[in-house]
């Protein structure tokens, strides 16, 4: 009886992991976008900080040079200066990944945005931190952190919309029984619409922060 009841549970149990690695299966088809757009930003950030931690040349002297601008010119910079800043530097990813998404082979392009945004996130958190070890590490988290761990929710957001964009394009130029409709760009562009107000928000939000705890880490 003892043997029929421990065949049973190993029987259960093997029915569980079935379950299981076929439900992580179903979870990797249904959010491979959010998947890949998070694996080739972080991919980015730590590039970003390698490179400019571990290079040297021109190129990263050049890069390096940039970071210590824009790291003074912060320190002398008012709150709306700040949210300009931080509106142009998020802005130019979203509007390229948004335009990409109208064209049919959009999607390569589409990928290189979050790597691009990563890399440039990188260096600039890579030059804060060597340069200011813990204290940058500080400013990193109280300042930076948390603006971008929002901006790149609406970056996924974004970049996931671009891609099945460009997708349906290509599928609607390909097969010509499938009718093309002004519905899908104006969903399309609205949906861009409220992630563009919302990174507003996020940058004035960037911009509070900065001004509060700049001077407190002594970065400058």
């Amino acid at each position: 009886m003892s043997e029929k009841i421990r065949i049973f549970n190993n029987l259960v149990k093997s029915k569980n992991t079935i379950y299981k690695i076929e439900g992580l299966k179903t979870f990797l088809i249904e959010k491979w976008l959010v998947i890949l757009i998070i694996s080739l930003f972080f991919s980015g950030m730590f590039l970003g900080s390698l490179y400019v931690n571990h290079s040297s040349g021109a190129i990263a002297e050049k890069i390096t040079e940039y970071c210590k601008t824009l790291i003074l010119d912060r320190s002398t910079m008012n709150n709306i200066d700040i949210f300009k800043n931080a509106i142009c530097k998020y802005i130019i990813f979203i509007l390229l990944t948004y335009f990409f998404g109208l064209f049919s082979l959009g999607v390569p392009f589409i990928c290189l945005m979050p790597l691009s945004f990563g890399i440039s996130n990188g260096v600039l958190c890579g030059y804060i931190y060597q340069n200011y070890s813990f204290r940058g590490l500080g400013y990193c988290l109280t300042t930076i952190y948390p603006s971008l761990m929002i901006v790149i929710i609406l970056f996924i957001l974004g970049a996931c919309e671009s891609i099945q964009m460009s997708i349906d394009t290509f599928k609607m130029q390909s097969d010509k029984s499938i009718v093309s409709t002004g519905n899908l760009l104006k969903k399309y562009t609205y949906r861009y619409l409220i992630l563009v107000g919302i990174l507003i928000v996020v940058c004035i939000f960037e911009a509070l922060l900065c001004n509060l705890f700049f001077g407190y880490f002594g970065i400058k």
